[in-house]
């Protein structure tokens, strides 16, 4: 093969990924759009949500099944409004059925890794650099229904002035991206910023295929300035260094507690946990189960006894439709409508 014919098989290959990559930016900043920012604005004052606090999750459809207990506790607990990043058609479909707040980011060049990666930095990359303070929560993240896990956060915020808060693993030091908390200051907005550059960045050479848990890796070292990011996922130093500045003042953040926010096997009191972390080894029905059962559940959404992968959203009483008037937004004019 000649010389020439490699160098346009190469020239190609860049524009192709070129492509994906721009298509992929150019899709993310239209739906964070005036529109958007205005519907969530009014939706915070319409249902007396807290001022400038989003908290964020991630769906695909094999959690579909939560979406409702997820909505209710987080809106009802936390009282901050909920935004739905879908990951597949179907979440956002029916989010934009129901009038939730989502935005959708698929895109079948990606792995499911790197669009989960995507999905977390971007959204609350563009969160923060509009004023909105994020609480994140993936959806095995299950709250204490008689504690408020937003208030406990805050005031462990406020002892240290923290910008950051982290869960935390029980093994290891790196930061747990279950749940934490980032308030729109200038630190976390450099974060973010730099691994938002990076993501598509021609110096890139860093991919999912590299090292386990990529996600938590990358933000982990943008935190912290170590880490497997380093020994494990073997990050060359020039990358390294686009997502980590040794010369800037030191992040200041904090863990949450593990005691407070633990996983399985759990040895504390649930009455004093501000929620649990149900992640890996069970079944999603028995991680709802182990919820319900322990006081993690909403009582008035009903128990999910099997996957539906599809729509089936009962209540105790189906002919009680109190419940969803906490949810703000549905079927009428409150509706999220970007």
């Amino acid at each position: 093969m000649s010389v020439i014919l490699i160098s346009i098989i190469i020239l190609l290959n860049f524009i192709r990924v070129s492509s994906f990559m721009g298509e992929n930016v150019a899709n993310i900043e239209r739906q964070f759009s005036d529109c958007f920012f205005n519907e969530i604005r009014r939706l915070i004052i319409q249902n007396h949500y807290k001022e400038n606090f989003i908290t964020v999750t991630l769906l695909n459809v094999l959690w579909i099944d939560r979406l409702n207990e997820f909505i209710f506790s987080y809106t009802n607990i936390t009282k901050t409004i909920v935004l739905v990043v879908s990951l597949d058609k179907i979440v956002y479909n029916y989010c934009k059925d129901k009038g939730v707040p989502t935005i959708l980011l698929i895109n079948k060049n990606y792995s499911i890794s790197e669009v989960i990666l995507r999905a977390k930095i971007s959204t609350i990359y563009h969160l923060l650099e509009n004023n909105y303070n994020v609480l994140f929560a993936e959806m095995d993240i299950f709250l204490n229904q008689n504690l408020n896990l937003l208030s406990f956060l805050e005031a462990l915020q406020k002892e240290g002035d923290f910008d950051m808060l982290f869960s935390q693993h029980s093994y290891h030091p790196e930061i747990n991206m279950g749940l934490f908390l980032i308030y729109s200051r200038k630190r976390p907005k450099s974060i973010f910023r730099r691994i938002y550059d990076w993501l598509d960045s021609d110096k890139r050479d860093l991919h999912p295929s590299f090292c386990g848990a990529f996600d938590q890796k990358i933000l982990d070292y943008a935190v912290r300035g170590e880490g497997q990011l380093m020994n494990v996922c073997k990050t060359s130093s020039t990358e390294l260094a686009m997502l980590y500045n040794h010369s800037e003042t030191k992040n200041n953040w904090s863990y949450i507690p593990y005691y407070q926010v633990p996983h399985p096997p759990i040895k504390n009191d649930y009455a004093k946990l501000y929620a649990i972390h149900l992640w890996s080894g069970q079944s999603i029905i028995a991680r709802y189960k182990y919820a319900e059962k322990n006081g993690f559940w909403s009582k008035i959404i009903h128990p999910v006894t099997s996957l539906s992968l599809e729509y089936n959203y009962t209540v105790k009483n189906e002919n009680d439709t109190k419940w969803l008037d906490y949810l703000g937004y549905r079927f009428n004019s409150s509706a999220f409508m970007c």
